[in-house]
């Protein structure tokens, strides 16, 4: 990784060890004493992907689209065209 790259997930200097939210919200939702998920499997896959999205905006690469912009208002736009490094955890 170049020293240059924003690694998404090092944006709180290294919050739970450099965990993306995906991987946060994926912890939540598993039971600590069998390792099952807690919610239906079939909307299990959403949640990394929303995880993703919100460090994304986080970091400043996308937003919400508001009145006046390309994007219909609402929907999301892209900020930052430059890539954001590694979509990984911050691993040292």
């Amino acid at each position: 990784m170049s020293t240059s790259a924003t690694c998404l997930g090092s944006r709180w200097g290294g919050y739970r060890g450099g965990l993306l939210i995906a991987e946060d919200l994926l912890l939540l939702l598993t039971d600590d004493g069998t390792g099952k998920s807690v919610v239906d499997w079939t909307r299990l896959g959403f949640v990394p992907a929303g995880g993703v999205v919100l460090e994304l905006a986080a970091a400043g690469y996308v937003d919400v689209a508001g009145p006046g912009e390309a994007a219909k208002p609402g929907r999301l736009t892209i900020r930052n065209a430059d890539p954001p490094g590694t979509l990984c955890s911050t691993r040292r």
